[in-house]
């Protein structure tokens, strides 16, 4: 697409012509290469979020153990809940560490990928337009998983400037 259909990132890269350092070609080139690189990180951020409430077992109504009139139950019911903490910390490392690994994936093959990679180091709109996508991409997640409204708010901001940004 020609950048005159991408208002948004002709505006960014007007900005960017301005500064005085280096000449204008690689002042925008950078710019393409900094969206691709932060459009990689987002990407890790969001497939990590998605992978950990996939993986994250849902808490389940357990029974709690009513205690005894005697302290030997109570003891033996405050180290049974004890176990049970550990035991749960130790399912949100390995929840944590699946959903790490797999976003490191997800990102290194999508950072990698002969498309992003070409047009992330030359002067092209994909990579911030790919950006815009996934932040909007993980506001829209930390709505869904959180119910924040705030975050609703800005998933419909960043719909409205992705519709200006990328008219079909």
């Amino acid at each position: 697409d020609a950048p005159v259909n991408h208002p948004l990132w002709l505006l960014m890269s007007r900005i960017v012509a301005v500064f005085p350092v280096f000449d204008a070609v690689f002042r925008l080139n950078l710019f393409s290469a900094l969206c691709g690189s932060l459009a990689v990180a987002w990407l890790f951020r969001v497939a990590k979020r998605i992978l950990f409430e996939l993986v994250r077992e849902t808490p389940s109504l357990a029974m709690v153990p009513v205690a005894d009139e005697g302290a030997a139950g109570q003891f033996s019911d405050s180290s049974a809940m004890a176990s049970e903490q550990i035991e749960s910390r130790e399912a949100d490392v390995a929840e944590h560490l699946i959903s790490a690994v797999g976003a490191i994936g997800t990102a290194l093959a999508f950072g990698f990928s002969a498309p992003f990679w070409t047009a992330s180091t030359s002067l092209h709109t994909y990579p911030f337009t790919i950006l815009l996508a996934l932040i909007t991409a993980d506001r829209l997640a930390c709505y869904h998983f959180t119910g924040k409204t705030e975050a609703c708010a800005m998933t419909v901001f960043l719909l409205g400037l992705g519709t200006v940004e990328s008219v079909v």
